[in-house]
């Protein structure tokens, strides 16, 4: 078994079956990071298809000053920033009559397990999409920090590595998501629980 740096070599040199590889390695991770900040399962298969692609044609550029795993990521998270970036134009776009409104397939929430009961798989999409949309909510540096650490298990080291800032910044950014987290949340279950 290669490891990633032999990979991104082979892949540099047009190796397709590194590139299978690579790819069988870090899907499901990408494919969870696009989602986690997307929010929308269709848009992150194909952003995590575009990470690839990227990868794929930058492997020759890799300096190999990080891991590779490092890279990859900063590759999946600047990809899926800058698609959410142009969504909110194309969505301005649209409310002033200036684009087609296309139709939208509906959210899927994925990793669900096929042994919960009905009710209680009702109950976790629900608490999952107050969840999403407390998280969607959060300024861009907070929530792409948060997602990375609760969503992803990443350590605040592994997260400035990928976003490029100092590890304090990250502790910061995590540290008031989850302070805004908290009032959202806890404003949500006010709202939902009837008064006496």
């Amino acid at each position: 078994m290669l490891d990633d740096e032999e990979l991104i070599c082979r892949i540099a040199e047009n190796d397709s079956g590194a590139f299978e590889q690579l790819v069988q390695r870090y899907q499901s991770m990408v494919l969870n990071i696009c989602y986690g900040l997307l929010g929308d399962y269709h848009q992150a298969e194909e952003a995590a298809q575009d990470v690839f692609v990227q990868i794929y044609k930058k492997a020759e550029s890799f300096r190999h000053e990080s891991k590779v795993s490092t890279w990859i990521y900063r590759i999946a998270v600047n990809l899926s920033l800058n698609l959410k970036r142009r969504d909110r134009i194309t969505q301005w776009m649209k409310n002033i009559g200036f684009v087609r409104i296309d139709k939208y397939s509906p959210e899927r929430i994925p990793f669900v397990s096929k042994q919960k009961n009905p009710m209680e798989l009702l109950e976790q999409k629900e608490s999952m999409q107050t969840l999403r949309k407390a998280v969607d909510r959060l300024p861009e540096k907070q929530k792409t920090a948060f997602i990375l650490n609760q969503f992803e298990g990443f350590t605040a080291e592994e997260i400035s590595e990928i976003l490029e800032v100092s590890i304090n910044t990250v502790e910061v950014r995590i540290h008031r998501a989850k302070r805004k987290l908290q009032g959202l949340l806890t404003h949500q279950i006010k709202k939902n629980v009837p008064e006496k």
